[in-house]
């Protein structure tokens, strides 16, 4: 009923709640592992608030697309929304869209084995999500810190270490 009452309005501030709207239409397509409608539904979203202006409300979108590729293998499209994500939580200056970008990005090279290039990630996602106390952003950055430890360096005593940090935040 919601999305009737606003999906055909042309004002600004009702486009922004249709985009909103269909948006949470994605996330329960993407929980019902829909992914086709998911997609479709995170697209038209992202184009809508990126015709009113709402850039930062993009990085929802982008940042659930590039999880709905990585669970079905597609690493470059995966790639693809995360450095949008990234790129456009950049732009924003808001520490916590930055995060979640950062997240997104190891996220992909921690699934494509590139742990360097996740580390280095991660290190600046955990300064940033310590900095801002978000408690489950440093559980994910240890997490992919301590899958470089087990996997890169080989050391599996600092991965242990990381992996406790993880369960610990």
């Amino acid at each position: 009923k919601a999305y009737a009452l606003v999906k055909d309005k042309k004002e600004p501030a009702y486009r922004n709640q249709s985009a909103n709207l269909i948006n949470m239409y994605a996330a329960i397509d993407q929980r019902k592992q829909n992914f086709d409608l998911a997609v479709e539904r995170y697209l038209k979203a992202g184009q809508i608030f990126n015709e009113t202006g709402e850039h930062l409300k993009i990085i929802f979108s982008y940042y659930n697309l590039s999880g709905i590729y990585k669970f079905l293998g597609d690493t470059s499209k995966m790639f693809y929304y995360a450095n949008e994500t990234y790129r456009i939580a950049t732009q924003s200056q808001d520490p916590v869209s930055i995060i979640r970008g950062l997240i997104a990005l190891g996220d992909a090279y921690c699934l494509v084995k590139d742990y360097d290039s996740a580390l280095i990630i991660s290190k600046k996602g955990l300064q940033m999500a310590k900095s801002q106390d978000l408690t489950f952003a440093i559980g994910i950055f240890n997490n992919f810190i301590g899958l470089y430890f087990t996997n890169s360096a080989l050391q599996y005593d600092s991965a242990i270490a990381h992996f406790n940090l993880a369960l610990e935040s």
